[in-house]
Order: C-alpha cells, then sequence, then structure tokens
C-alpha cells in the first residue's frame, strides 16, 4: 500500500481506490496504515506531497500554482493550506527562506538548496 501511494501521490488517490486494492475493509485498512505508519493514510498522503513540494520550492524557479499542481493539488490555495499545515509556513515563505539560507551557508548550499535536504 505504502508503495501504491509513494508511486502515484501526485494523483488523486482515495481511500476507497485503497480499499479495492488492499482487498480490506476501510477500518481495518485505516487501522492497520495508522498502525504500520504512525499516521493517517490521508496525513501520510499531505506529507509525501509537501516534502516533493519543498524540494521543487527549493530548487526550481516554478511558480507556487504550477508546483501545486505537479504534486498534486486542484487548486493553490488547498495547496497553500495543506503546505502551511505541514510545513510551519506558507510556500512562499518556505522558498524565501530557503534562499536566505542558502545565501548565509553556502558551504552548505548544495546540501539545502539543491534537493539534499
Amino acid at each position: 500500500m505504502i508503495a501504491f501511494i509513494d508511486a502515484h501521490y501526485t494523483e488523486d488517490v482515495r481511500q476507497e481506490e485503497l480499499v479495492k486494492i488492499s482487498r480490506m475493509s476501510s477500518t481495518k485498512l485505516k487501522n492497520l496504515f495508522r498502525q504500520f505508519t504512525g499516521c493517517t493514510i490521508t496525513d501520510y498522503l499531505q506529507s509525501k506531497k509537501a516534502d516533493h513540494a519543498a524540494h521543487l520550492l527549493a530548487d526550481t524557479e516554478m511558480p507556487v500554482e504550477q508546483i501545486a499542481k505537479q504534486v498534486g493539488f486542484g487548486t493553490a490555495t488547498g495547496f497553500s493550506t495543506s503546505f502551511r499545515r505541514q510545513s510551519g509556513v506558507s510556500p512562499t515563505e518556505y522558498r524565501k527562506r530557503m534562499r536566505i539560507s542558502c545565501m548565509k551557508n553556502p558551504s552548505q548550499a548544495e546540501n539545502l538548496c539543491f534537493g539534499e535536504t
């Protein structure tokens, strides 16, 4: 199940689809997923999307709206809300902080700013 989510998190993955694939009841799937990962399916999906977005924000000049679509959000507003919930800052603020961090710490710039966080 984790492998499926990891491969498809940028798509519209629905829990109903995961129930079909797993051949478990919704309740059993949710309980086993939480037991195995320590989080809900929704939280896991949001975390995967936020991690991917963080790399894109740090490594590219892509507009936030384009990043939102690339990581599987229908709207930039939904993406921004989810990203803020995951990271504590807006996507724009995250990008700004990463840039400042890279300028202040040039020796760490490659690790911080080129996808090796």
